[in-house]
């Protein structure tokens, strides 16, 4: 998992221009609450800045929400977001732990994909369940194999924007179904322009890899949807948003 470090001050700049997460948090919460009546305690992995998780604390619940990067945490807790109703935390997906227990647990913008090793799928999903309470939610999305093959590949992408040009290119490798995105990003600061390079991985995971998974860890009842919809997952679909329940008597 990259730890977003250099583009950690420019990460909101780029993103609000780009993701809904109003919308998006809508879209998870509407996901939770069928299953749910009132889910109030949560569990957010991977949270970055806290984009998601200022949308969805207005939802009347808490979120103990927690990122491997300090940098990225910083600029969370600089939103000053009541103490009330979240908690940063720096720790690692794949070995995260809690004293307490979760209604559920969310883990949004393809962080899942970060996971490169072995068994990381796994050992991530097994944490979740045993943080749930019987029950409990667990809500993620990936990225398709689809998406990553055919439509990133080994593509290279120009942005040019008022404060910020950045050159993104990929590299498939499809022996270990990752991709690789190299970024130079030239950012405005004042009247000059900075450069900084980032390097990302990404791996895909096919459906029945994920669903494989979440049944080892323990998750009775497992769903998928087009992303961002409730429609069935087809072959050309670019995201996948997972619904994993915990049973009830778990």
């Amino acid at each position: 998992m990259s730890s977003y470090e250099n583009l950690a001050d420019y990460y909101d700049r780029l993103m609000n221009r780009d993701v809904d997460y109003e919308g998006w948090a809508n879209y998870l919460w509407e996901l939770l609450t069928e299953i749910q009546a009132c889910p109030v305690e949560g569990l957010e992995l991977a949270s970055g800045t806290g984009n998601m998780t200022e949308q969805l604390i207005r939802k009347n619940c808490h979120l103990d929400a927690f990122d491997r990067s300090e940098d990225m945490l910083m600029i969370a807790r600089e939103k000053n977001l009541s103490i009330r109703d979240v908690r940063f935390y720096q720790q690692d997906m794949v070995d995260f732990r809690f004293a307490k227990k979760y209604d559920f647990a969310v883990c949004s913008c393809d962080s899942i994909n970060y996971l490169l090793e072995d068994g990381d799928l796994l050992r991530v999903f097994q944490r979740v369940f045993d943080q749930l309470k019987p029950g409990g939610v667990f809500l993620f999305d990936v990225v398709t194999l689809y998406r990553m093959e055919e439509l990133y590949g080994n593509e290279t992408f120009v942005v040019d924007q008022d404060d910020v040009y950045y050159v993104w290119k990929n590299q498939w490798d499809p022996k270990k179904s990752e991709i690789s995105y190299e970024i130079t990003f030239f950012a405005q600061i004042e009247e000059c322009y900075v450069r900084f390079d980032e390097f990302h991985r990404q791996r895909g995971y096919s459906m029945k890899e994920i669903e494989l998974a979440l049944n080892k860890a323990g998750f009775s009842t497992v769903q998928s949807f087009d992303g961002f919809s409730k429609n069935p997952v087809t072959d050309k679909s670019e995201r996948v948003q997972w619904r994993a329940m915990k049973g009830a008597q778990s």
